[in-house]
């Protein structure tokens, strides 16, 4: 084993040492007959409320944003429940204040030495009257309501009592097999911050990666993160404030057909907002083939780095929003996000990620859109009346590439697409979107399940016709050469369904399509108000003239010999006074 693991700071793993006890009757002692990780414990035979606290500094030591874990066997068992303090973590600091984190009873009980934990960054579920201040603590300890115990021996010990930052242990040095590695480390001391169970390593601990020139690789192993629980005084919920692997090293870390995974199983209530992977600062990463979950924290969940950092044929599944700043992704997967908005966020200026899938979660969206490049020092702040004006505070509009980007007004969550640049503050933009979704995003064009890949997103000459549902009918879908006009009608084409119908009959203003088994109808003149086949862009517009607000029918198909076939696309849109803008996703035929 060629790393360094530190930060785990070893309080005790004797009985011997400085003691208090807490609840009176007989004290406890020092035993040789039942210990687990080195040579004796701390023991102590009673029934009721009762515990011990070791010595941690006479003078008080600082043990805020800091995990603590003590190792314990109790053994006939917690007289109460979690809920009800069966066993708690206890800091007393100097002046004799205690706080205390609920962490186990009747219902978590199990046989045998257990380890337990609690992050000081969580509120306490109660304290002596004032909590213990964090910065001066002198005892930290275990107390627990106890069945009685039988026979002369102790029937409640402690074992260890250790700690370590919120932040988590730093790994230096060089390896090819990360996972054993740490699990070898903790063998050597007997921790139970990171054991082996079935060929899996668990750890209790964040892991912050800084490899030697050499560099820290993985091949075939599986870590899981490991959140044990408490109770809040609300719900039982997650004891750790932080979960995560990061790194900031320019050194190389290579992860290949790895597995890392948070653990959510461990939340029985509410949900754990930290579990993270951050390699945003780190360069030389390389993930192949490798599978992160679980990763879901409210900020920054995944972070993936710049263009030094490489992910091939990864998968994200149930991690929250990945951001990046230019890493190379390549046939990846993000499956079943948590983030609704988007389960890759798209940088405009550094994204570069090609061939990868997106099966998001049941109302999310697989990528959503940053705001425009040219917003580089500030954000858009205003809207003005008709909310089709965007303004900069930044005054960052400078020149024309903007138009065709998507901008995004971050008071309201409305969105537009640049029309123009009218000056250095000033964009125009088309008809304003909702205010509900959080940015522009792509929403089904990569929302695919079974995974597939799309390549192509901008649909040129495909045929697209909107009618004016008020007058026309809405079994028509009217071809390009075709005309609304019944006086010029006979001969054109329209289609029911996808059936080529010719018409053969005018009468009055009225045409009249007529086969076997049809005979519809065709309104007057303003039914029809697009009917064009798309652009280089992607792109069709059009004019309407009539009242507003008016219903409109909107038909899209693309189905050329030879060419890639999509589904026929229908939906229906409103006409306000600033008109009407419709994305239209269509999707690959057979594909979904």
């Amino acid at each position: 084993m060629a790393i360094t693991v530190t930060g785990l700071t070893v309080h005790t793993q004797t009985g011997g040492g400085t003691w208090t006890d807490y609840g009176g009757g007989a004290g406890s002692s020092d035993t040789t007959n039942n210990f687990f990780s080195s040579t004796s414990a701390r023991g102590r035979k009673f029934s009721g409320i009762k515990g011990m606290g070791y010595e941690v500094n006479a003078t008080g030591t600082d043990l805020s944003n800091t995990v603590i874990v003590i190792r314990y066997l109790l053994v006939g068992g917690f007289a109460a429940t979690i809920a009800s303090a069966g066993g708690v973590i206890r800091l007393e600091d100097t002046s004799g204040n205690q706080s205390d984190w609920n962490v186990a009873g009747s219902d978590t009980y199990k046989a045998g030495y257990q380890i337990v934990a609690i992050s000081t960054s969580n509120a306490e579920t109660s304290n002596s009257g004032t909590a213990a201040t964090l910065s001066a603590i002198r005892y930290a300890g275990f107390v627990v309501n106890a069945n009685g115990g039988s026979g002369g021996d102790p029937n409640f010990y402690i074992d260890e009592v250790l700690s370590l930052p919120d932040a988590g242990l730093t790994v230096s040095g060089n390896t090819t097999s990360l996972v054993s590695d740490l699990i070898a480390f903790d063998d050597a001391g007997l921790y139970g911050v990171i054991e082996s169970r079935s060929g899996v390593g668990f750890t209790k601990a964040s892991l912050i990666l800084s490899p030697d020139a050499t560099g820290i690789s993985t091949s075939d192993e599986t870590l899981v993160f490991e959140d044990p629980v408490y109770y809040d005084g609300t719900n039982t919920d997650s004891s750790l404030s932080t979960i995560s692997l990061s790194s900031t090293d320019a050194d190389p870390i290579t992860l290949t057909r790895f597995s890392c995974i948070a653990d959510a199983n461990s939340d029985v209530n509410g949900t754990d907002a930290s579990r993270s992977i951050d390699f945003n600062s780190a360069s030389d990463v390389t993930v192949t083939n490798s599978t992160l979950r679980g990763f879901d924290a409210a900020t920054n969940p995944v972070r993936l780095g710049a263009s030094t950092n490489t992910y091939t044929g990864a998968t994200f599944q149930d991690c929250g929003q990945v951001t990046d700043t230019g890493a190379v992704l390549r046939s990846c997967v993000f499956r079943n996000s948590t983030d609704t908005a988007g389960s890759y966020l798209w940088d405009n200026t550094n994204s570069d990620i090609e061939s990868s899938a997106f099966d998001v979660a049941s109302g999310g969206h697989g990528i959503e859109h940053d705001t425009i490049e040219s917003v580089a020092t500030g954000t858009v702040t205003t809207a003005d009346a008709t909310g089709t004006t965007l303004i900069d505070s930044a005054a960052s509009f400078t020149t024309s590439t903007a138009v065709g980007e998507y901008i995004y007004n971050e008071t309201d969550g409305s969105y537009g697409k640049i029309t123009s640049v009218d000056s250095a503050t000033q964009v125009t933009c088309e008809t304003l979107q909702g205010g509900t979704d959080n940015d522009f995003d792509l929403t089904d064009a990569y929302s695919i399940s079974p995974a597939q890949t799309y390549t192509d997103l901008t649909f040129s000459g495909a045929g697209t016709h909107v009618n004016n549902t008020a007058t026309g009918s809405d079994g028509l879908f009217i071809s390009k050469s075709g005309t609304s006009n019944p006086s010029t009608a006979t001969g054109n084409v329209v289609f029911i369904g996808s059936v080529p119908i010719t018409i053969t009959v005018v009468d009055g203003t009225n045409a009249v399509i007529q086969n076997a088994q049809t005979t519809v109808r065709l309104a007057s003149d303003n039914s029809e108000i697009i009917n064009a086949d798309t652009n280089a862009s992607g792109q069709v517009s059009g004019s309407f003239t009539g009242t507003t607000p008016a219903t409109a029918l909107i038909k899209v198909r693309k189905s050329s010999p030879g060419d890639t076939r999509y589904q026929n696309f229908s939906t229906t849109g409103t006409i306000s006074t600033s008109g009407l803008s419709v994305t239209v996703v269509l999707t690959q035929d057979g594909a979904l």
